[in-house]
């Protein structure tokens, strides 16, 4: 049996991370935090225990320490404000830091995170942030938003979209770094049979290694394909 794929989920409402693993624990193996302050040192945790993600997930935003109070009167107006985005945004800036960005922004500093999908699950956060730098913030640093309070079947859509999206870019880097590779390989299998060739027939060594680099142009292709083949398939 396949290992899931890992998702690492940052909600600071606990129902929010019951909810996701309980929509997603049977497709996906899922960790959850609900404390962003802790988020970086979990993460720490994971890649030492050899559970790197391969997914990151946060809410977009954390109620402020000095405002846990307000919690409750907050989410109730939110809720009521979201038919009127420019009220919103002018109302809940006061309360919250955008505090997913800012995580993505640490994440990408480790190397280990580096390619990652890493997605911000927000009702209208992404609408909230538009033309500024925000929103910038996460456009610089390779994040895709997801909108919560979507069915199922979409959320899990998307997830697979991610590793897709993931596993190409792992490919195409991997494709170059198999061509340089292969590369060398052409140019030194050229000399080594283009030289002692030229020697023992007398035949010009430039005309004898063009001869055989047009040989092994036509193969080198299909050996890079099948080795390409190999590693996606790894991935």
């Amino acid at each position: 049996m396949s290992k899931k794929p890992i998702i690492f989920f940052c909600d600071d409402k606990v129902r929010e991370t019951e909810n996701f693993k309980e929509r997603h624990g049977k497709e996906f193996e899922v960790e959850t935090i609900d404390n962003f302050n802790k988020f970086m040192e979990r993460l720490r945790e994971l890649i030492r225990e050899q559970k790197i993600p391969d997914i990151i997930i946060t809410n977009l935003s954390y109620l402020k320490d000095n405002y846990q109070y307000k919690r409750e009167e907050l989410e109730a107006e939110g809720k009521r404000l979201r038919e009127e985005i420019e009220r919103v945004n002018n109302y809940l800036e006061c309360f919250y830091n955008p505090g997913g960005i800012k995580l993505l922004e640490e994440v990408r500093k480790l190397k280990e995170c580096q390619n990652i999908p890493f997605a911000i699950y927000t009702r209208l956060g992404w609408l909230l942030h538009a033309g500024n730098d925000e929103l910038k913030k996460v456009e610089e640093n390779n994040g895709e938003w997801m909108r919560k309070g979507e069915d199922k079947m979409y959320e899990e859509s998307r997830l697979h979209q991610m590793l897709r999206a993931r596993n190409n870019m792992l490919a195409i880097k991997r494709y170059t770094k198999t061509t340089k590779n292969m590369l060398w390989i052409f140019a030194g299998v050229t000399l080594l049979l283009a030289l002692p060739y030229a020697y023992f027939t007398n035949q010009d060594i430039l005309m004898v290694g063009a001869t055989i680099a047009a040989l092994l142009l036509g193969v080198m292709p299909l050996v890079i394909e099948q080795r390409i083949k190999k590693e996606i398939t790894n991935l």
